[in-house]
């Protein structure tokens, strides 16, 4: 599978693609093909299941306004239902979970864990009760 990423990226790349658009081409095509299989799923269950995730670009994780219009470039493009946009749970990106929801998209929130947040959860729960 990784070979044949790399292949199919190196000819698109050829053909004069830059290496962003030709990663996109080759995933845009794979989330289609999976939301084309899940879609019985996602039919039989009355859209409870069968989703299929892609998520925006990581680059956009500060950039509010980016991610919405990745968000809703991913949606407009993939063009499937049952397809989820992926989007990081960062300070800046809550108001494009907020706005991209708002414009029917269904939304998947990415939530890293980082030991950093980690200890200040800790200090902050400690502060407050004592333990």
């Amino acid at each position: 599978m990784i070979l044949t990423y790399l292949f199919l990226c190196r000819e698109l790349i050829k053909s004069g693609k830059d290496i962003e658009s030709a990663y996109w081409e080759l995933v845009i095509k794979d989330i289609q093909d999976a939301c084309k299989l899940f879609e019985p799923i996602y039919d039989e269950t009355d859209a409870a299941d069968g989703y299929v995730s892609v998520e925006v670009s990581p680059r956009l994780a500060d950039d509010t306004q980016g991610t919405v219009e990745a968000a809703k470039w991913l949606h407009k493009v993939v063009n499937r239902p049952n397809v989820y946009i992926k989007i990081p749970a960062t300070a800046p990106c809550i108001p494009s979970i907020r706005n991209t929801i708002a414009s029917g998209i269904s939304v998947n929130v990415t939530v890293s864990i980082i030991p950093l947040l980690i200890r200040s959860r800790i200090n902050a729960i400690h502060i407050r009760t004592g333990y």
